[in-house]
């Protein structure tokens, strides 16, 4: 698995809103094998209970045996994805799935489960009437209270773009 970057930060987005997580961003970087990984994890600090939000690892190999070492060792794993990807067969290892719609829906979003699972949209427009998930809007618009109220989706405040 190529790792690019391991920290901590408060989650701003999703059902952990506000709490110390660590991040796992995958990409170009050191390469580990699934144990290697919590072991550098451990160094850093990474107790029992904690929360891992893991980004950009779908097409990693040997993702689910690390989500799966996570749950064997009591820390919890939320997975970011997006609707382009594939659900995985490990889908269920782990704790929490924050999916983002991107108008694709290759991701099977009848998966997610009520309680546990979110899917955040970018634009109001793109929010769809569904009880059965939670949904979240990513903005950094104003948005009309009444078209929040009727969808009954949280807001959250989008990165500010530095131009």
């Amino acid at each position: 698995m190529n790792v690019f970057k391991i920290h901590k930060q408060i989650r701003s987005i999703g059902y952990n809103y506000g709490l110390p997580v660590w991040v796992v961003d995958f990409g170009v970087g050191v390469s580990y094998q699934p144990e290697e990984l919590l072991k550098k994890m451990a160094t850093l600090g990474l107790k029992e209970k904690d929360w891992v939000v893991v980004r950009n690892s779908l097409n990693e190999k040997g993702i689910g045996v690390f989500v799966d070492a996570l749950g064997y060792i009591k820390c919890r794993a939320e997975i970011e994805a997006y609707g382009r990807n594939k659900t995985p067969g490990w889908f269920t290892k782990a704790s929490r799935w924050t999916v983002y719609w991107d108008g694709n829906e290759t991701f099977n979003f009848g998966s997610l489960r009520r309680g546990q699972d979110m899917v955040i949209y970018q634009k109001l427009e793109d929010v769809q009437s569904n009880d059965l998930i939670e949904q979240g809007l990513l903005t950094t618009e104003q948005v009309n209270f009444d078209e929040v109220m009727r969808y009954r989706i949280r807001v959250y405040p989008g990165e500010k773009i530095v131009k």
